[in-house]
């Protein structure tokens, strides 16, 4: 089964427990949980940690902290705010990003991640950006800056859905997040930055439309 099949079939599950159950029922939001997973393994990064935040929130309210329903969505929710790159230097591992320095010009990380993730055995690091070191994985949300052939795309937001590597630097595949998803742009990477801390208007209309 592929990934949009699988979206879908996670979708109407949700919909149907939701219509039936109302969204503050535990099944409900179990479904909910596996249908942000499908989200997020399908690159709807943004949607899956909105939606998330959402079941995280009605399970607290109605539920409890300590519930199942709730430790789960913030199980998966915590997953889906980690940013994820790696790191030629180090034979493409994958790390987890979490800041930049004031200048934008070195990435914090810490890693390598390994399965099962041991944090303790994992190390901080700052890694410069400018020398192409750093490589994002698919499903990392980004935004756009200092674009001079294509102005009005700075600031928008997308996430990353592949590297195509037809020049020296080559460039990366990015699917816009914002309304329209079926618009697409070639970024080159010293023109996109990780987007660490999502603005409260991202749509997640995605998580409910038919």
């Amino acid at each position: 089964m592929d990934k949009e099949s699988d979206l879908s079939i996670e979708r109407k599950k949700y919909q149907f427990y939701l219509k039936n159950l109302g969204q503050n029922h535990t099944t409900t939001i179990n479904a909910g949980v596996s249908f942000a997973a499908a989200l997020f393994d399908s690159f709807y990064t943004l949607q899956a940690e909105r939606f998330a935040a959402k079941l995280h929130e009605i399970s607290h309210r109605v539920h409890g902290v300590d519930h199942n329903s709730t430790t789960e969505a913030l199980t998966f929710l915590q997953r889906v705010r980690e940013r994820r790159v790696r790191l030629k230097s180090r034979s493409n591992d994958t790390f987890q990003a979490f800041r930049y320095d004031d200048d934008f010009q070195k990435l914090v990380v810490q890693g390598p991640i390994r399965i099962p993730r041991i944090i303790d055995r994992e190390q901080t690091s700052e890694e410069d950006c400018a020398n192409n070191n750093v490589s994002y994985v698919n499903g990392t949300p980004v935004i756009f800056h200092d674009l001079v052939n294509a102005q009005d795309l700075n600031g928008k937001i997308g996430v990353v859905r592949g590297f195509d590597n037809d020049n020296e630097m080559g460039r990366y595949t990015v699917q816009f997040q914002d309304g329209d998803m079926t618009k697409y742009a070639k970024i080159k990477p010293i023109n996109m930055r990780i987007v660490f801390d999502l603005p409260d208007d991202i749509d997640i209309d995605i998580a409910e439309q038919s």
